[in-house]
């Protein structure tokens, strides 16, 4: 299965990179040198324009408290974005919290204590990346970000798992 790696840092992140370096590209180098272990290869032969349209179609899906410029690819995720977001995930993990067998489920070898995990924080979706290759889940990136501060999505790359 594809997923993507999205490269977004904040607008004035991007800014100061592209004032002191030139362009920004993603840093595919990284991620060959130090694949992660969720990830079987990474492959830069992708649609830029296309993949943040499935970006933005995925993440409007959760929640449409978000402003996004497809001509200079800044996304700015408005007040209320991060709850309506996680709020699917959160029902997700309720629903499994309250099954009648799901402390023996979680107990024991089965496929619940994983798929709270993966509903807590996707592993095998979107990745958020920075200028210098640090990563993480699309998930982590949404928890910690600002809200009313714009993003730059400055590159993809697919990956596979």
């Amino acid at each position: 299965m594809h997923s993507r790696i999205f490269g977004i840092i904040t607008k004035e992140e991007y800014e100061e990179y592209i004032e002191c370096n030139g362009e920004l590209e993603m840093p595919k180098w990284q991620f060959e040198e130090n694949l992660p272990p969720e990830m079987d290869y990474v492959d830069g032969d992708v649609n830029f324009e296309e993949d943040c349209q499935w970006l933005i179609k995925c993440l409007k899906q959760n929640s449409n408290k978000l402003e996004y410029d497809e001509n200079t690819h800044v996304i700015k995720f408005l007040s209320g974005f991060k709850e309506e977001y996680f709020k699917k995930k959160w029902d997700t993990l309720h629903s499994f919290i309250h099954q009648p067998d799901a402390f023996d489920q979680f107990c024991k070898n089965t496929m619940l204590p994983f798929r709270m995990s993966e509903t807590i924080n996707d592993r095998y979706g979107f990745y958020q990346c920075d200028e210098n290759g640090g990563y993480e889940t699309f998930d982590n990136f949404v928890r910690y970000l600002d809200t009313n501060k714009e993003y730059v999505i400055f590159g993809s790359l697919d990956y596979h798992y």
